[in-house]
């Protein structure tokens, strides 16, 4: 499987010659010019005038200052001009934004501390004010976040200057911003990248500074030039080769569109040609309404096509929910049945069913059911007959998480051990390998498992905690890679994840306050659903793209389209406990 190489990433950051300010930038390098008509690229070209910079209030305290310093630095315009106004003449010359950037909670405390003078009495010009907080992540340089949930404390030293006010001496090692405040200055896009096979794109989450508005759509080139975040980079690739470029600025053209200019692609098929203008045009759609006009050194990168808008890409978008007429199954009292008229679904009617799953297209079942003192696997066409596959026998599997497009599932034997269980002859033949997922398993018991509808990532409950990984494949063997922990102390008691788009989960928990939570796949976003109508726990959660979410909790199954809305009770009521599932 392809991945991006150190030396790769390495030599694209000297390509693309970074402008991200902030915590985006590497280095100081030739920049892009913010708009106007294209032009080539210079070493130490301007990237445009800044905003003017508000100065501090006067008469802030200590504490005052280190707060609105805080709030400043979530602007990154100019190498963060603001928050450099908060700093002594000393440390706005040395100060090093570059190196870190951590996203802390709203409610952080500042606390002050005396600095003794040589006497032990303190110094009345000088004192130490220190950050406390949690910390819900970091922006890597790429603009992906990263999360990382801890307790921080920062020490920063303030000094008061010849005119009276207080000025800080010694910042923070990089930059530290509430995530209320980094969510107002930065704007999520998503960058496109392609599948193993060449066939779909798939989406990789970024941020990029929202200030100054014309430079944005050049940063978010520049961002697809260093290629997928660390978080996806086992599970995609990019068709733009590692020299590629951009040889004139991302600007407006004379007739409103917005012009890109490739160079160094290289030799590539009409096909690649094709997955780059996918790349680049769905990784713009959110930063811009323009055409885009695509050339590659000077030339179009297709001679017949020199206009792109999404639509012309769209058949590089994977297809990832069910057919409309596949409505989706429960299971209640042992007995799987149909979502839509309650039905029994007869090939696992004898089956006392603990839970199921039925593949994308429709056409297969895999069902765990009760056998004595503990369980077995049964699959088979969903209209019967149910086959028992060989698994090492267990008092637990989690509900079988189907591969879109291959006949392969995934399930967990007694919260330790993920096998995969593949028919290798086609013909119904069923058997099961462990997939090597290390990583998730060393964090705690795994409580479910649902593999992304894409299949290029896995999302679990391991040991009270939402994990999500990327479905990594290496000389046959698979693996779960590059899991990471999200929204740890936000996300309380989850019970239940489902993929209802590649790039985020429904986490369905036991919180009465946030029973059911849409969260971005870097766990930076948390958007919770209405808990109007909703009995708590919610044990059990159902999605899929163009369906409404269904959740179980103690008074039946209800369901929803948008976060908004309020929860609607099904048409009928098979109790509490059910668990609701679509295809996939």
């Amino acid at each position: 499987m392809s991945r991006v190489s150190p030396r790769r990433r390495a030599h694209r950051v000297a390509a693309a010659c970074l402008t991200l300010v902030g915590a985006l930038l590497l280095s100081a390098c030739a920049a892009i010019p913010e708009s106007g008509a294209p032009k080539r690229l210079r070493p130490g070209q301007s990237i445009g005038q800044a905003s003017e910079a508000a100065l501090p209030e006067t008469g802030l305290t200590p504490l005052g200052l280190v707060r609105s310093f805080v709030k400043a630095s979530a602007d990154s315009e100019q190498k963060h001009a603001t928050a450099r106004l908060y700093l002594t003449d000393l440390a706005r010359r040395s100060w090093d934004d570059r190196s870190l950037q951590r996203v802390i909670a709203d409610d952080f405390d500042t606390i002050p501390r005396s600095v003794p003078g040589p006497n032990g009495d303190p110094l009345p010009d000088e004192q130490i004010v220190t950050i406390r907080g949690t910390q819900f992540g970091r922006l890597d340089f790429d603009g992906s976040f990263v999360p990382e949930t801890k307790s921080i404390e920062t020490e920063l030293r303030v000094r008061k200057q010849a005119d009276g006010e207080w000025r800080i001496a010694e910042p923070p090692q990089g930059v530290v911003v509430t995530i209320s405040n980094f969510k107002d200055n930065y704007k999520q896009v998503r960058l496109y990248f392609s599948d193993p096979n060449h066939r779909t794109v798939v989406p990789d989450l970024r941020y990029v500074p929202i200030r100054p508005a014309p430079a944005v759509p050049g940063k978010v080139m520049e961002m697809l030039l260093l290629g997928p975040s660390a978080a996806i980079r086992g599970s995609v690739t990019s068709v733009i080769p590692e020299k590629a470029e951009l040889t004139t600025n991302v600007s407006e053209g004379i007739d409103g569109s917005l012009v890109v200019n490739l160079g160094n692609l290289g030799d590539k098929t009409t096909q690649d040609r094709r997955l780059i203008a996918a790349q680049v045009v769905l990784s713009l759609q959110g930063v811009t309404n323009s055409r885009v006009k695509l050339l590659s050194d000077n030339q179009p990168l297709l001679p017949d096509k020199l206009d792109w808008r999404p639509v012309d890409v769209s058949t590089f978008e994977a297809h990832l929910g069910p057919s409309p007429e596949l409505a989706g199954m429960y299971v209640a009292g042992g007995r799987l049945r149909s979502l839509k008229d309650e039905s029994v679904v007869a090939s696992a009617a004898e089956l006392q069913v603990i839970t199921a799953a039925q593949s994308k297209e429709g056409s297969q079942l895999a069902v765990v059911a009760r056998q004595g003192s503990g369980v077995q696997l049964r699959v088979g066409p969903t209209n019967g007959p149910l086959r028992e596959v060989p698994v090492r026998q267990s008092a637990s599997l989690t509900r079988p998480s189907w591969m879109p497009d291959a006949p392969e599932m995934w399930t967990v034997l007694d919260q330790a051990t993920v096998v995969r269980v593949v028919d290798t002859t086609g013909r119904g033949t069923w058997t099961s390998t462990q997939v090597n997922a290390e990583e998730l398993t060393r964090i705690g018991p795994i409580t479910d498992l649902r593999l992304s509808r894409d299949g290029l990532r896995v999302a679990a409950i391991v040991a009270g905690r939402v994990v999500v990984g990327t479905v990594a494949e290496q000389a046959g063997e698979r693996s779960v890679r590059a899991v990471q922990v999200l929204g740890y102390n936000r996300l309380n008691n989850p019970m239940s994840v489902e993929w209802p788009q590649p790039d985020a989960v429904i986490v369905a928990t036991a919180s009465s306050t946030s029973p059911v939570i849409k969260v971005g796949v870097d766990g930076l976003t948390l958007d919770p659903y209405l808990s109007s109508n909703l009995t708590t726990p919610v044990h059990a959660v159902a999605a899929a793209p163009g369906r409404p979410v269904v959740v179980s909790d103690n008074g039946g199954l209800w369901k929803v389209n948008e976060t908004t809305e309020v929860w609607q009770p099904m048409p009928f009521n098979p109790g509490p406990n059910s668990l609701p599932f679509y295809p996939g």
